[in-house]
């Protein structure tokens, strides 16, 4: 991964998720959305590779998720009692990155020190994700259970991130999953991350404030909270521009 953009190739175990109990068993390529003349953190140029027929096609999945975005967060928001429009006034120019990811087969035991992905929730407001037909993604139930997750045709899987759960002080909680690729078979995923404007603040809204129920959460700077996470799960990163 490249520098303070956040994009580009990163090798196995070169980012952990849950770096105290897990080493992760993925490589990932990132892309992002380019807004010219913007850069700082999780901005500036994609280090698109030399690849025939491989821009073209990740630039408009990227527009597409970007565009179904809109759409479920617009959904989300009448859904709490806000406005159609809340997020929008928060995404003019939003963190919006594009990973593919590869996940190599495990077999014989396996524990919890070196899976595909450490057990983790994401940083942002959503998660879109699309799976091919091997599964391997698990999520945390209320009760502390994994439940498989296998993937349907046709179908896609929306997380709840942080800053979501910030937003609405509890009223949605970030979906907590890891990822054990057992099947024999190479696993490939592609999520897309979508967040707000870098330098959007989140705070608990006041329609999920009462005074029986404080705010939970301090404000935050998108961009300061993702870059903690990174940070946490990729400590070689280390510094970047000035903010």
């Amino acid at each position: 991964m490249r520098g303070y953009t956040m994009r580009g190739y990163t090798e196995i175990s070169g980012e952990n998720n849950n770096p105290d109990t897990t080493q992760d068993l993925k490589e990932t390529f990132d892309i992002e959305v380019e807004y010219p003349g913007v850069s700082g953190w999780f901005h500036g140029p994609n280090p698109w590779p030399d690849l025939l027929r491989f821009r073209q096609p990740v630039s408009e999945y990227l527009n597409a998720m970007n565009e179904l975005a809109s759409t479920l967060l617009g959904g989300i928001a009448v859904g709490v009692g806000l406005d159609k429009g809340f997020f929008a006034d928060l995404m003019q120019q939003p963190i919006l990155i594009q990973r593919m990811v590869h996940y190599p087969p495990q077999s014989g035991p396996i524990f919890e020190a070196s899976i595909g992905n450490g057990a983790h929730t994401d940083y942002g407001l959503l998660t879109i994700l699309t799976q091919g037909t091997v599964g391997g993604l698990q999520v945390r139930s209320r009760q502390g259970q994994w439940i498989e997750a296998p993937p349907r045709y046709g179908c896609l899987i929306v997380n709840i991130g942080v800053l979501m759960q910030y937003l609405t002080n509890d009223y949605l909680v970030a979906t907590e999953h890891r990822v054990i690729n057992a099947s024999g078979q190479e696993r490939y995923f592609l999520p897309c991350f979508v967040d707000c404007d870098s330098d959007a603040i989140i705070t608990p809204h006041p329609s999920f404030i009462s005074p029986g129920k404080g705010p939970n959460y301090k404000a935050v700077r998108c961009s300061d909270y993702k870059l903690s996470r990174y940070l946490a799960a990729i400590p070689s990163l280390g510094a970047g521009p000035d903010q």
